[in-house]
């Protein structure tokens, strides 16, 4: 079981004890009845399934990794969610049961099996079919009968004469059979329609007036967002600040920032920030971090504030940059039930909230000691480069205070109310609308992130498997090496297997094991090398290749990582001993025998920057803003 239910009335597991959940007290805590019939406050964060026990063999074998799954299982996997969906949504509703089977000329019997697989895992994927099926499931239309499926579809129904399904049927029939093709079943006609979203068939039949009627937002109000998690917005930008090392507070760049909004309560529920260009990873961390509980990152932090959202949200919105239409992005979004949905070109209303997000962010950024202003007009004189003084992880640390702290809780003048309370509001509920109640809580953390991250294909060898110059190994790959399978013919080639890497730390990777299927961690195969991120680790490959080797190797890689950290903390004790220089000889004895650095004047060191001191936050016209 991957996720967990937290409502009243349900039965749950708490450090060891069984309880019945009796009642929300607030976005951390629950009420709940032991077996005893007493009453206890339960956190959120330490609730369990009622049985989490070690997985059967049979949970075993139904897991998948989401980039070995074909295409054709994984479309059968999203026809069925997409007949199940309407049942999950009312629960005991035999009629939409009946309603589901009719439509698929499935019995009851399959149509409940399918809702048990989902409601068990929460994951499209466990809709495949996994039994060797000679063809079933698969498309059986030969390329021709789909070309004219199509074409038929586009003239006869898409347009504006209106005609009815039947007629669209009798039509693709009769083509088919002038072309000497045996035609398709009218149901497999009409369910090739019904994928047709709603808004293209408004389009296309109706005019683009009465789609943007009901598509089309209006007075700044997103369709749809009428409960938090809706829907999300994500998107990209370049923030207005130099950021420096964290070692020799040499400046570095700026950094880039993927933002995550909740439309309905303007929370922002996902963040990710890096030194790298927008790209599949940091959008992958940004949607992983949007779905889960934010405990650790704020424990990581030392941070005191709330942030309280987590949950699989119901649609993403999103521009149209690459980063957001690749494989696994997309397949990532429907294994959890994610619609993913971009904006229209030229349609910059559709992207109001998260862009005035954005603006928001850089407000604070310009507040902060390093800030590149928006433009050159605002930076008038300011020396960007040489008033840098933030490492990335303190920039971090900011903008997360910043978040939880002040914008979280920041009047807004769009929803009338704040983020944090707005929020609450959508979970519990008020006199007049009903709450929704939790979103349901994702258990395996770890493979919700590597389902969101890029993936490597690569063959095993007998050193292990190389990533970027750098070679990882462990006995898990032994019985893979110079694994081959059969292609089209006769002839074998060697087997590529999936790989992921975080790019936090890239001492080691996680091979998914198509036999125990799960992922396993691959460390490096010389354990003595440092943990690096992959930043870092660009540094040294820069490095190497700047002392002139044609063929860059690990061992280049390693060695040009080991000097930039020399000079680091070369740098750091000249620092020290011209500070000590300037010293009466008492207090330079005192501190060679103390090592003791006294500040000696504010010109030769950089002052610590303190919250409470970026100013004027409270200045900023807020109720503008977002």
């Amino acid at each position: 079981m991957n996720t967990i239910q937290i409502k009243p009335g349900v039965e749950v597991m708490c450090k060891g004890e069984r309880y019945l959940i009796t009642r929300y007290i607030d976005l951390h805590t629950v009420m709940a009845e032991d077996a005893n019939g007493g009453i206890a406050r339960l956190e959120i964060k330490d609730i369990m399934p009622l049985e989490l026990h070690s997985e059967t063999e049979h949970a075993i074998k139904e897991r998948l990794d989401l980039m070995s799954i074909t295409e054709d299982q994984w479309v059968l996997a999203q026809e069925r969610f997409a007949v199940i969906k309407p049942i999950l949504d009312d629960l005991g509703n035999g009629k939409l049961v009946a309603k589901a089977a009719k439509k698929t000329g499935k019995n009851k019997a399959t149509i409940y099996r399918w809702v048990e697989k989902y409601q068990t895992t929460g994951l499209v994927s466990s809709l495949i079919n996994r039994e060797k099926s000679g063809g079933r499931g698969k498309s059986r239309l030969s390329p021709e009968i789909d070309l004219i499926l199509k074409d038929t579809i586009e003239k006869e129904y898409l347009n504006k004469e209106r005609h009815k399904i039947g007629h669209t049927c009798l039509k693709v029939i009769q083509k088919c059979k002038t072309a000497g093709l045996k035609p398709p079943h009218p149901n497999t006609i009409r369910n090739r329609i019904h994928e047709i979203s709603e808004e293209t068939r408004l389009r296309a039949r109706y005019g683009s007036k009465v789609s943007d009627e009901k598509f089309k937002p209006k007075d700044g109000k997103f369709p749809g967002a009428d409960f938090p998690l809706a829907v999300v917005q994500i998107d990209h930008t370049k923030s207005d600040i130099i950021l420096v090392d964290e070692v020799t507070r040499i400046p570095i760049g700026r950094p880039w920032l993927t933002l995550a909004i909740d439309v309905y309560s303007r929370m922002c529920v996902g963040v990710n920030i890096s030194l790298d260009p927008p790209g599949a990873m940091g959008t992958g961390v940004c949607l992983a971090n949007s779905i889960l509980p934010k405990d650790k990152t704020l424990a990581e932090y030392n941070l005191n504030g709330e942030w309280p959202s987590w949950g699989i949200m119901n649609k993403i919105h999103a521009d149209n940059a690459g980063e957001f239409r690749g494989t696994m992005i997309k397949r990532a979004c429907a294994e959890y039930g994610i619609k993913l949905e971009w904006r229209l070109i030229a349609k910059p209303n559709y992207g109001g909230h998260i862009e005035r997000l954005m603006g928001t962010q850089n407000e604070i950024t310009h507040n902060l000691p390093g800030t590149t202003f928006s433009n050159s007009k605002q930076r008038g004189s300011y020396d960007s480069v040489g008033k840098a003084a933030l490492s990335l992880k303190e920039f971090e640390e900011i903008f997360l205070t910043y978040i939880t702290e002040i914008y979280h809780k920041r009047f807004h003048k769009g929803i009338n109310n704040t983020p944090l309370a707005k929020y609450m509001e959508g979970i519990f509920g008020t006199p007049e609308n009903p709450g929704t109640g939790f979103p349901t809580k994702i258990l395996d953390e770890r493979k919700t992130r590597l389902d969101f991250m890029p993936y490597f294909l690569r063959t095993i060898q007998e050193y292990g498997v190389k990533i970027d110059h750098i070679d990882y190994y462990h006995d898990v790959l032994r019985k893979w090496i110079h694994s081959t399978e059969k292609k089209s013919g006769k002839y074998k080639v060697k087997t590529n297997f999936i790989f992921k890497r975080d790019p936090r730390d890239i001492s080691k990777i996680y091979f998914w094991d198509p036999e125990l299927k799960d992922y396993f961690p691959i460390p490096y195969r010389n354990i003595g090398r440092p943990s690096i991120s992959i930043w870092e680790f660009r540094k040294a490959l820069k490095g190497a290749k700047t002392l002139g080797r044609e063929n860059v190797d690990e061992e280049s890689i390693f060695r040009a990582y080991e000097r930039i950290t020399e000079i680091k903390e070369t740098a750091v004790r000249k620092k020290m001993v011209a500070k000590k220089a300037k010293l009466s000889p008492e207090l330079r004895e005192f501190s060679r025998k103390s090592n003791y650095i006294p500040d000696i004047g504010k010109k030769m060191v950089v002052e610590p920057i303190v919250l409470e001191d970026i100013k004027p936050f409270e200045d900023l016209d807020h109720g503008t803003s977002l």
